[in-house]
């Protein structure tokens, strides 16, 4: 099943800041009665047990710990396709 999972990282930016906002600004987009949930091959997206939402990544968002940040990003990933 497809899974939403929120990465709110931009720590390697290199002029302004902002994707780190991005995952709660698409579930808003997502959630907006003005949106039209139907894809192109009339499957309605919006409706219970399309997609799963796995919710955000907690991460530092810090150059310095931008190791630890990507290895919790793999960590997570892994463990979301090891569910299939």
């Amino acid at each position: 099943m497809p899974t939403l999972l929120g990465i709110p990282l931009d720590v390697n930016s290199s002029y302004l800041r902002g994707a780190a906002s991005a995952p709660g600004k698409i579930r808003e987009a997502w959630r907006c009665d003005a949106s039209n949930q139907w894809s192109e091959l009339g499957v309605d997206v919006g409706a219970l047990g399309t997609f799963e939402d796995a919710g955000d990544l907690q991460l530092s968002n810090s150059r310095e710990k931008v190791a630890d940040d990507f290895a919790e990003i793999e960590r997570a990933v892994g463990g979301l396709l090891e569910k299939g």
